[in-house]
């Protein structure tokens, strides 16, 4: 097999492209590939796969996507991925890497230039360089994975590519290499290595006026982007060509300041220290060299991947000064973590570490001339000698540091023309700065973005301030409080400080007091710190910005606050603020510059847990009760308006049930219709999956705010989407909350609605009891209305429960008594699905031949109708009845149309009973590879949706006679005891499948 991550993702077995769908699966795969058949920890692939923010059972997940990674690169490739404490790793063979062949060809290379053989050292740099097929993991989702390598990755292949070239000049190559050195200096215009070397190409081909050319556009892009001037090395070439000294066809020496061999991945050297001091530094009145980093924390933890990358950055030879921006909200350790780093570098800096704690976000920021004015006295000038002008005193700054070896740590940082007045102009030194605002004006500065501890990190550090047998001791409360902190370093030390100071208090009962999100942030305090004020100076700068341009962010950050699901699209955000997309979105993306807003995919965001707290608080604080209220009806109202034109396409024959306006809202779903046009089905399940849980989160909302109508109608616009898509949990809970709504509004016919739909989800998660209950209620309100459309859709979900649990003759009684009802009314769609699970429960007692007669009829029905999936579920049974029969190539033949038309109809639920059926005929007409293929897939949706336990009975007692009638042993007597467990919990042997019922009907009836 090939694997390739030095552009986009791809795997190649045997030359043909394998396909890996899923951003989570893409993710897990690139996880192990970059590390080269290394060990992943548990924890760096859940990072990874989930971008930072696992699920609650992350292992679980892990696993489901393990899964079906192997799946996906089939038996041979899926076996490459094996256990191995304290993760996995994918076994590669040697050259099967892109990577890793970038590697191996570059250090052929690099041995060839340390033995004077260029010619070779350039074929083989060459061929390491062709393997970058673009940006690296270019089509993989995790900004976690992407953060930590595509930089690192880059910078190795520039480190290659300028040994490319130093080894074409010395080989006489530089006419081929001019192009590539071109484009270079383009990419990088403020790396004086690559304008070193264009320079050089250029005055060894005999074109000086154009190695002159290239100097004065490097020198104007240094002094505009930077106010620097170019450094020595730059300078010192500049006048050796303008004094027109020959210069040879080919170069005895690599380039200056280019070491013949450049390490592919940057490491730690003492390169800085092993050069010896210029002659021509700058004379200093005083001999004291400043040393002015305060101490780093004693009990700094974690951020072992972040604190590496810095210290690579930092100590790693380059010829310009290297430049890291650490930013990220308050309360995240960015100040810990620079100088943490910087105590870890200070030896390759020995002619001084200068610090400033610029408080850019504190209200009384110090400005670039003082910081100035600091260092050149710690550097050893004379106060008198000190010029007044902060421009002056920073060409003085970078005069002094010129050849030095200097570190400079600016810290909360919020000004980029302040920094770049503070920036070294020579090679040798570092800048460090640590900022809320990410500072993406410092040109050619490596930015790194820090994110939340992950949870044992967090675990570890707060073990340090109240000691291991404490944190092991009470594992639950710990792991809630932790979930309350939600990764903010800030957070874990108050805790840890208030436990630490009150022994006596169990972790149980701290986690109590934090339970509460409206008062969480009020117990994250202690002493002077506090989460709270720390998010208060990121606050205060936006508001600082308001006043200065107009913006509005503040309140922009406040009313978002009133969101409550986990992330806000931007649809989503331009309801809330009732304002054009256009103008929130730069407003959600300005937040985003400050940290105060996280940016997901595209056009979605979202807060970090806390800053969500704090930004509610600020709402409550500022904005009156009335603007509150209708930010949030706007928000309600759009999710309402946008779910029931999604309900529509999903269920075009649903009756549209009068909207109660006594929420305020009026019915216009808050202009839904008008932002969310939904073409086709598809359309309006795509966007329904991006928002499943921030809907399920605005139906908990209305239901605690008394908003009932809003929570009764959210619920019914998402019941078909969660029985198609199998999310059996959200149905149940958000048809809970229905139900209770309905009744306090005294809406009989929403009742009936609401316990209409909550008996699907029971019926497809094998509760069948409660499932019978809610319909017979139902019922009896359809009866109460004298709804004969409503009493009928009732009998047929009753007739469903009742086969799934084993009373197969009483599901016949209630099937047969909606038929003449249905008949009556014209109900050709809820006909055909009646006929249709008719005739599924005939063929389950054994009348085969009224099974066939009936489904027969259902079919006719459904295409009359116009209704696809009724068809496919009717052929589906007509498949199963003929393998009853032992008709198996005809039933195959019924299989695969009805499962051409449910997928068709993106009914999960539909295909999952056709692809167990394929499976166990298949099985039976001897062909097991596809038989296993089908059946594979239908655990793999079964997976996703996580319902219908008879049908994963039948689906492992297929398996298990697959792998048994196979040959192997050990894989039927699992499938065989996962058969036996999932029986067990229904109470007794279920039939092989149930069929689905459709019953959304034009009446009053279902969802």
């Amino acid at each position: 097999m090939q694997f390739g991550v030095l552009g986009p993702l791809f795997v190649r077995d045997e030359g043909r492209e394998v396909a890996i769908a899923g951003g989570r699966q893409r993710n897990l795969l690139a996880a192990m590939l970059v590390h080269g058949g290394d060990t992943v920890s548990f924890d760096g692939l859940v990072e990874a796969v989930w971008d930072g923010r696992p699920p609650s059972g992350a292992r679980g997940a892990l696993h489901t996507c393990l899964a079906r990674l192997r799946a996906q690169l089939g038996p041979a490739g899926g076996a490459r991925i094996v256990a191995r404490a304290p993760g996995y790793r994918l076994i590669t063979a040697p050259g099967e890497v892109d990577l890793e062949r970038f590697e191996a060809a570059a250090a052929r290379g690099r041995r060839s230039a340390a033995r004077g053989q260029w010619a070779v050292a350039y074929q083989a740099l060459t061929e390491a360089v062709a393997l970058h097929r673009g940006a690296p993991l270019a089509d993989v989702a995790s900004a976690a994975l992407r953060e930590a390598w595509v930089e690192p990755l880059e910078q190795r292949l520039l480190a290659v590519q300028l040994e490319l070239v130093d080894a074409g000049l010395q080989a006489g190559r530089q006419v081929e290499l001019l192009p590539r050195l071109t484009r270079l200096c383009q990419e990088h215009p403020l790396d004086e290595r690559l304008h070193e070397r264009l320079m050089l190409a250029l005055h060894q081909d005999g074109r000086t006026v154009d190695a002159l050319a290239a100097y004065r556009a490097a020198r104007q892009a240094l002094v505009r982007e930077l106010g620097v001037e170019p450094g020595p090395v730059l300078r010192r070439l500049h006048d050796r060509i303008l004094g027109g000294g020959p210069q040879p066809a080919h170069a005895q020496d690599p380039p200056a300041g280019a070491p013949a061999v450049v390490a592919a991945r940057p490491a730690p050297a003492a390169a800085r220290s092993a050069q010896p001091p210029q002659a021509d530094r700058p004379a200093l009145v005083g001999t004291v060299v400043p040393a002015q980093l305060p101490s780093a924390l004693t009990d700094f933890t974690g951020r072992d991947v972040e604190l590496e990358r810095l210290v690579e950055l930092l100590s790693a030879p380059v010829d310009g000064v290297a430049v890291a921006v650490i930013s990220g909200c308050g309360g995240l350790g960015k100040s810990a973590l620079a100088l943490q780093a910087a105590h870890r570098v200070r030896d390759h800096y020995p002619d001084g570490q200068l610090f400033a704690a610029l408080a850019g976000h504190s209200g009384a920021p110090r400005q670039a001339g003082e910081v100035l004015g600091s260092f050149l006295l710690a550097l050893g000038l004379d106060q008198a000698a000190v010029p007044v002008a902060a421009g002056d005193r920073a060409a003085l700054f970078r005069s002094l540091v010129a050849d030095r070896r200097v570190l400079v740590v600016l810290d909360d940082a919020r000004e980029i023309a302040d920094v770049r007045l503070l920036l070294p102009g020579g090679p040798g030194c570092a800048v460090l700065v640590s900022s809320r605002d990410r500072l993406p004006g410092i040109a050619g500065a490596a930015l790194l973005e820090l994110d939340v501890l992950p949870a044992e990190q967090a675990r570890a550090l707060l073990a340090k301030s109240v000691g291991r047998a404490r944190v092991e001791a009470e594992p639950d409360a710990v792991r809630e409080i932790l979930e309350a902190c939600a990764g903010l370093p800030l957070a874990v030390r108050i805790v840890g400080a208030r436990l630490a100071a009150r022994p006596s208090w169990s972790m149980a009962h701290l986690a109590a007091r934090l339970t509460d999100e409206s008062s969480r942030l009020r117990e994250l305090r202690v002493g002077d710190l506090a989460v709270a004020a720390s998010f208060a100076l990121s606050y205060a700068s936006v508001r600082e910005a308001d006043a200065a341009h107009g913006s509005g962010l503040a309140r922009t950050f406040r009313l978002l606050g009133l969101v409550t699901g986990p992330t806000i699209g931007l649809s989503t955000a331009g309801a809330l603020l009732d304002q054009p997309l256009a103008t929130v979105e730069e407003a959600l993306e300005s937040l985003v510059d400050a940290h105060l807003l996280e940016a997901g995919h595209p056009g979605r965001y979202r807060f970090h847990d806390l800053l969500r707290a704090y930004a509610r608080d600020a709402a409550h604080q500022e904005e009156s009760p009335e603007v509150r209220d209708e930010a949030v009806h706007r928000l309600l109202g759009f999710f309402r308006g946008a779910t029931a034109a999604a309900a529509a396409q999903l269920n075009p024959g649903r009756k549209d049930l009068a909207a109660d306006d006594e929420d305020g809202s009026g019915g216009s779903g808050g202009g839904a219709a008008e932002r969310l046009p939904f073409p086709d089905r598809a359309a309006a399940v795509h966007w329904l999956d991006g928002e499943r849980a921030n809907l399920l989160a605005a139906c908990r909302q209305a239901a605690h705010l008394g908003l009932d109508s809003f929570t009764w109608q959210l619920a019914r616009n998402m019941a078909q989407y969660f029985r198609l898509g199998g999310h059996v949990d959200e149905y149940v809970d958000s048809h809970l909350l229905a139900v209770a709504a309905t009744r306090r509004l005294g809406d009989r016919a929403a009742e009936f609605v609401c316990l209409a739909n909550l008996a699907m989800p029971y019926w497809q998660s094998g509760r069948y009891p409660e499932a019978a209950d809610a319909l017979t209620r139902s019922h009896a309100l359809a009866v109460e209305l004298g709804d004969a459309g409503g009493q009928a859709a009732c009998l047929i979900r009753l007739g469903v429960v009742h086969a799934a649990g084993g009373d197969p003759e009483r599901a016949i009684e209630s099937f047969r008594a909606a038929l003449p009802v249905l008949h009556e009314l014209g109900d050709l769609r809820d006909e055909a699905n009646a006929l249709a699970n008719l005739g599924y429960t005939l063929g389950l007692v054994g009348r085969h031949d009224q099974a066939l007669e009936v489904l027969d009829r259902a079919v006719a029905v459904s295409r009359e109708a116009g209704e696809r999936r009724s068809e496919g579920h009717a052929l589906i049974g007509l498949g199963q009845t003929l393998g009853a029969l032992d008709r198996l190539g005809e039933a195959l033949d019924r299989l695969r149309q009805g499962l051409a038309a449910v997928r068709e109809c993106k009914d999960l639920a539909g295909e999952t009973e056709a692809l167990v059926e394929m499976a166990e005929t298949l099985r039976r007409l001897q062909v097991p590879g596809a038989a296993l293929e089908h059946a594979n897939r239908a655990l793999e949706l079964m997976r996703s949706q996580e319902n219908r336990p008879e049908l994963r009975a039948t689906v492992h007692r297929t398996l298990g006679l697959i792998h048994q009638e196979g040959g192997d042993r050990r894989q039927a007597a699992e499938h065989q005891r996962l058969a036996r467990e999932l029986t067990e919990r229904l109470g007794g042997p279920a039939p092989a499948a149930t069929l689905d019922a459709v019953v959304n009907s034009a009446s009053r009836s279902g969802s």
